[in-house]
């Protein structure tokens, strides 16, 4: 009997320290590091192989690891937008920003079913909201002094006051990012994501699922997964694999 009371108050003090300890860590998966030169920088597709890398590391450990990379990945784009924006004040230049810009003309049939880009996205009923600091947004000002005028007045304590939804924003979402395309309101949406974020409620939601089992990318050519033909050059390296990343988030839904 005593035994048994010396086993029982043993079996609680492990139990209290267990508790005072996290929780093992799961083990780290190895993804192997791709073979690179050392001595030369990079070619184009040896930086593609850099960035598949990096998608499969964040692939190995789950979705937020891939939210995180879509984020990054955004945050290059919204960086290459603004450097053409800042970097050349000649009136009427464009800075490639649009969807077309940054994957291929939405007008283009490219689908075994003579479907183009807008036909393979589902319009979901249900509305997304999102944090601006830690989405994956992309914005297109299109005109730097409106974009300093907004950045001078729009925040807290300015007077324009904090970001707040309005009239004169719309953006459309699409799953599984969410990514997310302003396409109204892209100064101020600008300045909120560089100042000091917000709540965006999107217009639309449209379920990317179909586009990104149709269409796969080597990093250099969009290529069509029914029959494996290329049908339009990839623009935006970032895109391309932001677009990889949409997909392997399809994998992790579909896995949970």
């Amino acid at each position: 009997m005593r035994r048994d009371k010396h086993i029982a108050a043993l079996r609680e003090i492990l139990r209290d320290v267990r508790g005072k300890f996290p929780p093992k860590p799961r083990p780290l998966v190895q993804v192997p590091i791709p073979t690179l030169p050392t001595n030369r920088p990079l070619t184009a597709k040896e930086g593609w192989k850099s960035l598949c890398w990096i998608v499969d590391v964040a692939t190995s450990e789950g979705r937020e690891a891939l939210s995180g990379l879509s984020l990054g990945l955004t945050r290059i784009i919204q960086a290459e937008i603004l450097r053409g924006l800042f970097f050349d004040a000649r009136p009427g230049r464009s800075v490639p920003s649009s969807m077309e810009d940054l994957l291929w003309d939405p007008s283009l049939s490219f689908a075994s079913d003579g479907r183009n880009l807008r036909g393979l996205l589902r319009r979901r009923r249900t509305s997304t909201a999102v944090s601006i600091q830690s989405s994956a947004i992309i914005a297109r000002p299109w005109n730097a002094q409106r974009l300093v005028i907004s950045m001078q007045n729009l925040g807290p304590g300015l007077s324009w006051k904090s970001w707040r939804n309005s009239r004169n924003t719309h953006s459309v979402a699409w799953l599984p990012w969410p990514l997310i395309w302003v396409d109204n309101g892209n100064h101020s949406m600008t300045t909120a994501m560089l100042r000091h974020g917000g709540t965006l409620q999107c217009g639309e939601t449209f379920d990317a699922s179909p586009l990104l089992r149709a269409v796969r990318t080597d990093g250099e050519n969009w290529i069509r997964v029914s029959d494996g033909q290329p049908f339009a050059k990839v623009r935006s390296v970032p895109m391309a694999a932001l677009f990889t990343v949409g997909q392997r988030l399809l994998r992790v839904r579909k896995r949970n």
